[in-house]
């Protein structure tokens, strides 16, 4: 089902051909590699505020060459682009950069755009690892250049995958270095797009002994991001009512232990989120989850619907309504990023009603 103007939109993979993001099915697997650069230099940009966080990443020679295929920037180009120009990178418009440091070893630059966000970390980043350790020992690298460590999710990932915390450099805190041996896996894809090995990886890697059969575990969740500092549901409240009265349970990921959100999205059946980080852990949920996801008008992303089509998962989404005076919308948020989501509640009932939650 999809009604233009109507806010309602059913997306269910394989089942609806108006999904707005069909055109992705179409992409094939990027290959993968790692590249050694001898004296090779790194500008990473650091985090500026909680929503601006790395914008750009640009891997040179010594001699002042960009390497297009390990550099990126936003805004990143869509899956499939091919109209994206290396020599328009924001480093060259760049006055001036910080300050150079020279670390005598070899360094792994891991780094991703937004590496900042869970979501992020976990699809973009930790793959990374996967694409080293494939053809490096990791015993053999000096430090490890991540965007930063100091969030729990980070540090407990960094750990199961066995990068000792003394090796970890935060390109936050070193936005510009040069390593005598600067080793850089490649991208895993496109930007937050999870190819079926890096889909593999995360839950081989995360995945293994968690119990997810815990009595106290709800098969149906309503993830919420009232800790958020943006992209809030203005209604919530009166959403989460009307989930009550089906069994959903109200969870905040980023207030658990890895465990713990891995445990959650193991055993849930049903999942209802706004779109946001909270959603990542879909990537450990079993085939035939439902998942209904929330957007606001203007900002849409692919994210989690090329996950659950990897992972055999129904997902569903309902976009938000337009806020009506487009002056005060551009005062209050500064990019559609941060924009509230208003829900529908028609629109939400009907979804529950035709996806058979009702």
């Amino acid at each position: 089902v999809s009604k233009e103007g109507s806010i309602l939109s059913l997306t269910k993979d394989g089942k609806n051909g108006n999904s707005g993001f069909s055109y992705f099915q179409k992409l094939s697997q990027s290959p993968t590699f790692v590249t050694i650069v001898r004296s090779g230099r790194a500008w990473i940009m650091p985090k500026k505020n909680y929503w601006r966080l790395c914008y750009g990443i640009a891997i040179m020679t010594p001699d002042n060459y960009l390497l297009a295929d390990l550099s990126r920037e936003y805004p990143s180009p869509l899956p499939g682009c091919t109209k994206h120009d290396p020599s328009q990178h924001q480093i060259f418009d760049l006055e001036e950069l910080p300050p150079l440091e020279k670390i005598n070893g070899k360094v792994a630059i891991l780094s991703v755009l937004s590496g900042n966000v869970y979501f992020h970390w976990m699809v973009d980043l930790l793959p990374r690892i996967e694409i080293l350790r494939q053809g490096i020992n990791l015993e053999e690298i000096d430090w490890f250049v991540v965007n930063d460590h100091q969030q729990p999710f980070q540090r407990e990932t960094l750990k199961s995958i066995g990068i000792k915390e003394e090796k970890i450099l935060a390109s936050d805190r070193h936005p510009h270095i040069q390593a005598k041996e600067l080793v850089v896996p490649s991208y895993p894809s496109y930007l937050g797009w999870l190819q079926p090995w890096g889909l593999k990886f995360l839950r081989e890697e995360f995945l293994k002994d968690i119990n997810i059969n815990r009595s106290e575990l709800s098969e149906r969740i309503y993830v919420g991001r009232s800790n958020a500092r943006y992209r809030q549901v203005i209604n919530e409240e009166e959403v989460v009512k009307i989930l009550c009265q089906f069994g959903f349970t109200y969870v905040t990921p980023e207030s658990m232990s890895l465990e713990n959100q891995i445990a959650i999205f193991a055993h849930a059946k049903i999942i209802v989120a706004p779109h946001g980080s909270g959603l990542t852990n879909i990537v450990f949920s079993n085939p035939g989850t439902k998942v209904i996801e929330f957007f606001s008008p203007h900002y849409l992303r692919y994210y989690y619907w090329h996950i659950s089509r990897l992972l055999g998962l129904e997902h569903y989404y309902l976009i938000g309504e337009t806020f009506g005076c487009y002056p005060i919308r551009n005062i209050m948020y500064e990019s559609s990023l941060v924009e509230d989501i208003l829900v529908n509640l028609d629109s939400l009932n009907q979804m529950l009603k035709v996806i058979g939650i009702v």
